[in-house]
C-alpha cells in the first residue's frame, strides 16, 4: 500500500539519494545519476523552508519505508506572480504504471485548490515525447500552454518539451 505524506526536513537524507536514484533511471527529469545539487544542511533548509509556507509543499509516497516516489509546488515571493506554482513529480522506475505518479499528483492538485494556499495556476514543463505523464496530467484538466525548444539535453541530443497548466478557480 502506497501512503503519501508532506516531507519533513528529517527527510531530506531519504530525499537526496532518492533523488539521484530516479534521476539516473530516466532521461525524462532535469535531474540526473547526480541527483540534486543541494547538501543536506541545504536540502533540510529547503525542506523546512516548504514546511513553514502556504504555497509550497514536498509530498513523498512511501511503500512501508521505501521513498517510491515524490512531488512538489514551488511559488515565487514576488506579488505579481505568486499565485502561479511550478509543479515537478519523480518516481522510481521500478513504481511507474503502479498509480504513484496519479497518487502524488491527485495529493497535489487536492492541496493546492485549497483556498489558503493562494494559488489560481499550476504549471509544469514536460518532454515532449512523454506519452505516459502527458495523459497523466491531462487527465488532470492540465491544458498545453507552449513548446520549450531544446529542453534537454542528454548525451548531445536535445529534446523538446511543453508547458502545461491547470488553472483554479
Amino acid at each position: 500500500m502506497i501512503t503519501v505524506r508532506e516531507a519533513t526536513k528529517e527527510d531530506a537524507a531519504l530525499i537526496l539519494p532518492f533523488m539521484a536514484t530516479v534521476g539516473g533511471e530516466s532521461d525524462n527529469l532535469v535531474t540526473d545519476e547526480k541527483g540534486l545539487p543541494f547538501s543536506l544542511g541545504q536540502e533540510e533548509a529547503y525542506l523546512q523552508h516548504k514546511q513553514g509556507s502556504k504555497n509550497n509543499i514536498q509530498l513523498l509516497a512511501f511503500e512501508g519505508n521505501v521513498l517510491v516516489g515524490s512531488a512538489g509546488c514551488d511559488t515565487s515571493s514576488r506579488q505579481r506572480i505568486c499565485h502561479g506554482g511550478e509543479i515537478g513529480i519523480s518516481v522510481l522506475k521500478a513504481y511507474w504504471n503502479k498509480g504513484v505518479g496519479t497518487l502524488l499528483l491527485s495529493n497535489l492538485v487536492q492541496w493546492a485548490r485549497n483556498s489558503e494556499t493562494g494559488l489560481r495556476k499550476l504549471s509544469l514543463t514536460v518532454r515532449a515525447d512523454n506519452v505516459r505523464a502527458i495523459a497523466l496530467y491531462k487527465r488532470f484538466g492540465f491544458v498545453e500552454e507552449g513548446k520549450v525548444k531544446r529542453l534537454l539535453q542528454i548525451n548531445g541530443v536535445f529534446y523538446d518539451g511543453i508547458t502545461m497548466v491547470l488553472l483554479i478557480d
